[in-house]
């Protein structure tokens, strides 16, 4: 067992997950002040979040860190309470869970955001979680009309 306080300790996922709340609240209040932009933690305001993606590597910007898990935190977290997920431990960041009929998907919601981000023309996040939880879910997540 680890000590409190060592610098290898790996803070717990709970522990994680209520930082990564706190700058996604950050980045729903910038919106709704900035922009006058109500992000609600449903499907339809993903598109939002391919909004500022495209909006920041059209000024050529960089993707800041902030701003990375600002945006996948809300990714994570919409399809947390949309499908009943959790948030785990993913291949290097944390990720979504969804419990399926006949297994557990792990979602790896921040490769998802830096992908989109360095491609934008490819698959942008809405189509990304419409093409890996199938079922046309494409209307839900602002994928309809891209």
């Amino acid at each position: 067992m680890t000590q409190s306080g060592r610098e290898d300790e790996v803070p717990s996922i709970e522990g994680r997950t209520e930082e990564l709340q706190r700058i996604v609240d950050l980045l729903v209040r910038k919106m709704e002040d900035d922009f006058d932009c109500t992000l609600d933690y449903t499907p339809r305001t993903i598109a939002y979040m391919d909004a500022v993606l495209q909006e920041v590597k059209k000024e050529g910007r960089g993707l800041t860190p902030s701003l990375f898990l600002a945006i996948g935190g809300y990714v994570g977290e919409t399809l947390v309470r949309t499908f009943d997920g959790r948030w785990a431990e993913g291949s290097a960041n944390l990720a979504v869970e969804l419990d399926g009929d006949a297994h557990t998907r792990t979602l790896d919601v921040f490769d998802w955001v830096k992908q989109s981000y360095a491609d934008p023309h490819n698959e942008n996040l809405g189509q990304r979680i419409d093409s890996v939880l199938g079922d046309g879910l494409g209307h839900q997540f602002g994928t309809e009309h891209v």
